[in-house]
């Protein structure tokens, strides 16, 4: 029995010591507000791995009770938010005294003799003999020695601070409101002798209490109602994101069993695309809930840090406090906003079509989400046009395939629209246009002729080797694209950049942007975009760069495309 209490304390002892995530004594230990302690190069991984993936990450859980806590500094680097936690000296003392048992000094001296007791100024372990002689000498006796049962149990205190930042052996007195800094005497006399707006730290501390504590704190009210709003129309928007994903799959699965066996290519080709647009929304959308939810749970911490703050009596401590608040507050205020454009709701939408095409069932279906490549840009955009038309399956099997291509060079382009116009006219269809359609297909394909290099924001693409236009809709000279008649179009443009470089190009009908496609290259790469729209006669499309300038793109694979879909 008496062997296995030992073993007991001794387990107690070593869990006490270790730090909960590395299982090794404790380097540095950081103190959390929630009382647990870490080591600062595991704390720091830990901020690192949890915060990596949320946008504009204001804080972190504890690993072991899972509770939120703030970052100090918002705007500090992942990796330096540990570093403003305080050091957990205490438990520091504690793992040191837990190695061994002999006294320190007796150890020196070539004896050997049990540690009883652990000095908190000197960190060593003594004897009973050791603490009488340590308590009795003049530079020594008034050193705070405690038991090491008294060690494991005292609390853990950060003292407030009150000296000058600058002048660590003064107190501070003062408070400078041209900088918004607590000084002492040395900082009024120095640094701040020129400044005009000096007052003591009483007069600041009461000024605060009576006229600024209740504004900020009526506005953190007010943000926070804000962001609860908001979070909440995000969680619903998830919610209707997934009942609507759900109806379009069973729509899909309808239209399939009323269609023939050889579009079975087809219908596998949209649910696939609806589930990875799907996941793409509430993904989105989830992370923007993730970090609204972080900036809550910082403004909530905040405001209730703030209000605490009218039971302090301590001028200097409310002073430091209040002005520590206000900064995080305007801080998560600013980034708030900054990113609040993001915060939009998307809509998944279908609309099915019934309605008499030559005498058979004639079915359009269109899905529309936000830009995959380009977050900040807030347009529905058409992702996919699927028509199926039952007299002429080859007619529609080619408007697919030909439509959805990702990326095509220009043979196999060419190439394709050859074969499929072949296909058309031996069947004998022709689009269902208005008195002003020219009769055939309206198409084009052109090339970049030349390298571009530093090219400005807003300058649109001229492609100016030209080897399709049917229809003469487009102007090599302008780099426009001018509808001849009313119509469904879809737009391809593919662009190659070297590695290291950045470039958005932006499709734009009628001087407004429609549709985008960016990318930061890793490598040598072909990024290309894809549009789908209702264009009346004379409107007009072309692509332009936007957001950067464009170092480099290269004439090679870097070409526009279009076409007519179907009739007026």
């Amino acid at each position: 029995m008496a062997l296995s209490r030992v073993n007991y304390e001794s387990d107690i002892c070593n869990d006490f010591t270790k730090c909960s995530i590395c299982f090794e004594d404790f380097k540095s230990p950081k103190c959390l507000p929630c009382s647990h302690s870490f080591c600062h190069e595991c704390l720091k991984n830990h901020i690192e791995s949890s915060c990596l993936s949320k946008q504009s990450p204001v804080g972190f859980s504890c690993p072991l009770c899972r509770d939120f806590i703030p970052a100090e500094n918002i705007l500090a680097e992942l990796k330096d938010w540990a570093n403003d936690f305080p050091t957990n000296d205490r438990l520091g003392n504690i793992s040191q005294a837990s190695q061994g048992n002999l006294c320190g000094g007796c150890q020196r001296d070539g004896e050997e003799e049990e540690a009883k007791q652990f000095c908190l100024m000197c960190k060593e372990k003594l004897c009973g003999m050791c603490v009488k002689y340590h308590r009795r000498l003049v530079v020594t006796k008034d050193h705070e020695v405690l038991s090491m049962d008294e060690l494991k149990k005292s609390p853990i205190v950060v003292e407030t601070r009150k000296s000058c930042y600058t002048h660590a052996e003064e107190i501070i007195r003062y408070y400078c409101q041209d900088h918004s800094i607590p000084c002492c005497t040395v900082c009024i006399c120095t640094g701040h002798r020129k400044c005009e707006n000096i007052e003591t730290i009483t007069e600041t501390a009461e000024r605060l209490r009576t006229k600024e504590h209740y504004k900020l704190f009526v506005a953190m009210g007010e943000l926070e109602k804000e962001m609860t709003d908001i979070k909440n129309e995000l969680e619903k928007n998830i919610a209707d994101i997934e009942e609507t994903s759900d109806n379009l799959i069973e729509e899909a699965e309808a239209m399939y069993t009323n269609l023939q066996k050889h579009i079975e290519k087809i219908k596998n080709e949209y649910l696939r695309k609806l589930s990875e647009k799907s996941k793409e929304c509430r993904g989105k959308l989830q992370e923007n809930s993730d970090s609204l939810g972080d900036k809550f749970s910082y403004l909530k911490r905040c405001k209730k840090s703030f209000n605490s703050m009218k039971e302090e009596r301590d001028d200097v401590q409310f002073v430091r406090e209040f002005y520590e608040i206000s900064k995080k507050y305007s801080t998560l205020k600013d980034l708030y906003l900054k990113n609040k454009t993001c915060l939009r709701l998307m809509k998944v939408t279908s609309n099915f079509d019934s309605k008499c095409f030559e005498g058979m069932d004639y079915l359009g279906n269109s899905i529309s989400f936000l830009p995959k490549d380009f977050h900040s840009l807030i347009i529905p955009m058409d992702c996919m046009k699927i028509q199926f038309i039952a007299t002429v399956l080859c007619v529609a099997m080619y408007v697919i395939t030909f439509s959805s291509a990702d990326q095509q060079n220009s043979s196999s382009f060419l190439t394709s629209y050859a074969k499929h116009q072949n296909i058309c006219d031996k069947i004998g269809w022709e689009p269902k246009c208005g008195k002003d359609c020219q009769g055939k297909a309206i198409a084009f394909h052109a090339i970049l002729s030349k390298r571009l290099t530093n090219v400005p924001k807003h300058t649109i693409i001229k492609f100016e080797n030209v080897e399709v236009n049917d229809g003469n809709g487009y102007n090599r000279t302008t780099g426009k694209f001018t509808a001849p008649v009313d119509g469904l179009y879809s737009f391809l443009w593919t662009y190659h950049i070297p590695k290291d470089s950045k470039v958005y190009l932006f499709g734009y009908v009628n001087g407004k942007p429609r549709a985008s496609s960016g990318t930061r290259a890793t490598n040598v790469q072909n990024t290309s975009g894809h549009f789908v729209a209702k264009l009346k006669k004379g409107d007009k499309f072309w692509i332009q760069i936007e957001h950067f300038t464009a170092t480099i793109i290269f004439e090679s694979y870097t070409y526009l495309s279009g076409y007519k879909i179907s009739g007026c």
